[in-house]
């Protein structure tokens, strides 16, 4: 018999719906770190000094990987779990708590189910880049927050942000940077990596260069209409300008409320999706390469700008896009369809980038 198929007496579930409100919290915590986490909980169990709470993580990644659509747990899955979080270990919940809410916010992934939508703008404030055009995207992962200086800092061995602090997000980092961190989580994790590290190509998961990211099974920067369907809140959207709100200053850091400083992620109000700081804080890498003109000439599907317009010496000229504006901006830099460029080495104390992986 499957183990979620177990029957549980009318005297078992009873005392399981008794048990302290310290127990439901933790519960809550797992549900949440499953949903927005998966990619990262077994890994992360794994290091659970608990034996018990690590088979409960191990067997709820187990049954979402099984589910592939991360949709919140049911309630036979939460009585499941709430046996195996019994009374012996209700003594050990505070620190096992303290243990969830920072691997909540340490690499949290949000599941972006694919859809067709409007990219660019029409409106007074829009730039010459930006067109309104349909693109429709597959289903994809995105990072709920900016990667963080804690994060960089345990991998990479270093912290070159201007403004510090852990859960502030790292800055000063080039595209080959970014790029170079997906690579190295990718490899840590025994996923095989997204870009050939030399030129940023991407890499399908035989190693092959490809240009379609649905092929890229390792992590990597959205693509910037994977980014910009992410921003406007993907098929949950409410047409706002501001991801997640008309009033930027509920979403937003920028140059009327910073103080020209960054700020901790996820501390402003996320958008329809649940992600936060895709408007204000730090401009994002994403994969693309920039062209004033792609708007006008992509396709339709999964558009991905892998040219980068000049060859030879004059690819020295050519520029990465990134996206959401910063804490320096105007609000019409921290728009939803707002889009910059800089070099693929030009590191900046605004500029900053999230993850992103193909969904399977």
């Amino acid at each position: 018999m499957s183990r979620y198929q177990w029957i549980l007496k009318e005297k078992e579930i009873k005392e399981i719906y008794q048990l302290s409100n310290l127990i439901k919290r933790v519960i809550k915590s797992l549900n949440k770190l499953i949903c927005e986490n998966s990619f990262k909980v077994y890994n992360w169990s794994r290091k659970s000094k608990n034996k018990t709470v690590k088979k409960a993580m191990e067997i709820a990644c187990e049954m979402e990987i099984s589910n592939q659509d991360l949709k919140y747990l049911d309630k036979q899955k939460v009585i499941y779990w709430s046996c195996l979080l019994n009374r012996k270990i209700i003594s050990k919940l505070s620190d096992i708590e303290d243990i969830f809410d920072m691997a909540v916010i340490e690499g949290s992934m949000v599941f972006v189910q694919g859809g067709t939508f409007q990219m660019g703008s029409n409106d007074f404030e829009a730039n010459s880049d930006e067109p309104l055009h349909s693109v429709t995207v597959d289903s994809f992962y995105i990072g709920k927050y900016e990667v963080t200086q804690r994060e960089y800092q345990a991998l990479m061995g270093t912290n070159p942000s201007y403004f510090k602090g852990d859960n502030l997000p790292v800055e000063s980092v080039s595209w080959n940077d970014a790029i170079a961190y997906c690579n190295a989580l990718s490899k840590k994790e025994g996923l095989p990596v997204a870009y050939k590290e030399n030129d940023g190509v991407l890499l399908d998961e035989e190693g092959k260069e490809t240009t379609d990211v649905r092929k890229v099974k390792g992590y990597r920067l959205p693509t910037e209409a994977e980014w910009e369907f992410a921003a406007r809140g993907g098929n949950s959207s409410r047409g706002y300008k501001y991801s997640g709100s008309d009033d930027p200053g509920a979403v937003a850091w920028y140059d009327d409320n910073s103080g020209d400083e960054t700020h901790e992620v996820g501390s402003k109000q996320a958008n329809e999706l649940g992600i936060h700081d895709l408007s204000g804080n730090v401009w994002e890498w994403v994969s693309d390469w920039y062209d004033e003109s792609y708007y006008s000439n992509s396709p339709a599907n999964n558009p991905y700008n892998s040219v980068s317009g000049f060859s030879g010496i004059l690819s020295l000229i050519s520029n990465r896009v990134n996206r959401g504006g910063s804490c320096y901006n105007y609000a019409r830099d921290v728009r939803v369809a707002s889009r910059s460029s800089l070099g693929p080495d030009y590191r900046d104390n605004d500029l900053g980038f999230r993850l992103s992986r193909t969904a399977p």
